[in-house]
């Protein structure tokens, strides 16, 4: 179940190369990542084993072995799998793609490609692990050069921005930065000048869970985070903007699956 979202700054990726790539990430019944996320970055992931799905803005792109999935820049994006998937996530930096010519903000990508000699270049990337920076940045460059020809347009800048995303995000934002207080569909809908029954249906749409839901689960996982750290329960709860114990109590075994009492045990 896909429980969050939040957004992701890779404007300082660490180390000495301008890129992230992580290999063999896997997804499966027990290996699940909740969260959606999205960044001002590119995003390219390669199926290397089994098979999923992938989320891109509410709509859902099947994910088999050989398939390259391309994300546009602030695309909310999700990975999973209900049986087992294996892929190669890489993230350029999106200051080196508009240093050679390949801004993120202004490229249109393939959602979901079939491209051999992608897929290869791809692999020697990750093959070349011990390589100097400066020979796996050329065949960065190599792949950046080949989504460029062969699986990209001009993003058309003139066209109004999705205004109907752009309030998912914002509702999000409102919500990782005030979830200890007083949270509403109303408040949030207001706060973001747009109308609840449109947020309403676009937040199910994008994220699959109500504003309500969506508040819910995130205050859980803060208050989980904070009972790890030493907290008392109900000092958690209180933190993370649960009044009633026992509501708060329910919700956590809800989106936990054990009681919050269980789980401070767990984490000692």
């Amino acid at each position: 179940m896909i429980n969050s979202a939040r957004r992701e700054e890779y404007a300082a990726l660490g180390g000495n190369e301008p890129f992230f790539l992580h290999a063999d990430i896997e997804r499966g019944a027990n290996k699940i990542s909740s969260e959606q996320n999205w960044h001002d970055e590119i995003e390219i992931e390669l199926c290397t084993e089994g098979e999923g799905e992938v989320l891109l803005d509410g709509k859902r792109y099947p994910f088999e072995c050989g398939d390259v999935i391309l994300i546009n820049s602030n695309v909310m994006h999700h990975t999973g799998s209900a049986s087992r998937l294996v892929y190669t996530c890489l993230i350029p930096q999106a200051e080196l793609c508009r240093a050679v010519g390949f801004d993120p903000m202004q490229v249109k990508l393939e959602p979901r490609i079939s491209d051999p000699e992608l897929s290869k270049l791809i692999r020697n990337l990750t093959s070349l692990e011990n390589a100097s920076t400066l020979e796996r940045c050329s065949l960065l460059l190599q792949i950046l050069l080949r989504i460029q020809k062969e699986h990209s347009s001009p993003r058309d800048v003139s066209k109004r921005i999705d205004q109907k995303l752009n309030s998912v995000r914002s509702a999000i934002a409102m919500i990782h930065d005030r979830y200890g207080e007083h949270l509403s569909l109303d408040l949030i809908a207001k706060s973001i000048y747009v109308d609840k029954y449109s947020l309403c249906r676009e937040f199910k749409k994008a994220t699959g869970q109500t504003v309500t839901e969506y508040i819910n689960s995130y205050r859980v996982q803060m208050a989980a985070n904070l009972i790890s750290q030493g907290n008392t329960v109900a000092e958690a709860a209180r933190a993370c903007g649960f009044e009633n114990m026992s509501f708060f109590t329910r919700t956590f075994k809800k989106y936990m699956n054990c009681l919050p009492s269980s789980f401070k045990v767990s984490s000692l």
